[in-house]
């Protein structure tokens, strides 16, 4: 409250920056982040970023900070915080429409949803009554080399396609399967290729809250409470938020 211009040393360098319409849920940026939080605030959504230096003059690192943050006895926070909690707090889908439609597995019920972040449209594909306990669910960011040329990815040899997975309910009679566009870059596919010719080591991504928190959006929607998870376990953090319980998971039939 009583800090003053004197108190900056000078001279110093400011640089102009503008955040992402969408914040930290677009773009993973130390500007989204400080504009985020000040907006969940409820202050103006604007901030200044400061860098920490280390005595040496390079940049201080998250271990570095945290010791400067328990010295002086201040809070930290990390950009991951403030993706998983927007993720699963706000609101970022809107119902756009459902209509039935005919596949290779028979009739399905298609209904669609506007990513309010990107404008994307997340699809999610269901069959049978969707408030029954323990339905069949399978919730994936549609990758171009599984989903749509059918190959088998290194990391997922043993993990559930786009088709199995539909297959799956259709032989069950009911579940239920979110398929999220917008999650590929070309950067991504480009690394998916990699992996498949053997060039780079495959990757388990860690676990990703925008799709955690688009996923439980769209699933509360639809009115499911209790579900299975079409995956191997997984533990799921905070989706006891939206009202929805996992009471298992089911790993993909040896044979497809």
């Amino acid at each position: 409250a009583n800090a003053k211009h004197s108190d900056i040393k000078q001279p110093g360098h400011i640089f102009p920056l503008v955040a992402k319409p969408g914040g930290v849920l677009k773009r993973a940026g130390h500007t989204e982040a400080g504009v985020d939080l000040a907006r969940m605030a409820g202050c103006e959504p604007a901030a200044v970023i400061v860098e920490i230096m280390n005595e040496d003059g390079t940049m201080a690192r998250r271990p570095e900070l945290e010791v400067f943050a328990k010295k002086h006895n201040l809070r930290i926070g990390t950009i991951a915080d403030l993706i998983e909690y927007r993720a699963l707090h706000e609101q970022s889908v809107r119902f756009t429409g459902t209509f039935p439609i005919d596949t290779r597995w028979g009739q399905f019920t298609l209904t669609t949803f506007e990513d309010l972040v990107d404008g994307q449209i997340q699809y999610a594909l269901h069959k049978g009554d969707l408030t029954s306990p323990d339905l069949p669910v399978r919730i994936q960011p549609i990758n171009t080399l599984r989903d749509v040329l059918g190959t088998t990815l290194p990391e997922g040899s043993q993990g559930w396609s786009y088709e199995s997975a539909m297959a799956f309910i259709a032989e069950q009679g009911r579940g239920l399967v979110i398929m999220l566009g917008g999650w590929e870059s070309s950067e991504t596919i480009m690394r998916n290729i990699a992996e498949l010719a053997g060039q780079l080591e495959a990757e388990v991504p860690p676990q990703n809250y925008r799709v955690i928190g688009t996923g439980a959006q769209i699933l509360r929607h639809l009115g499911v409470t209790t579900m299975k998870v079409m995956s191997a376990p997984i533990k799921f953090n905070a989706i006891s938020g939206f009202q929805l319980e996992v009471s298992g998971f089911i790993a993909r039939p040896a044979a497809e």
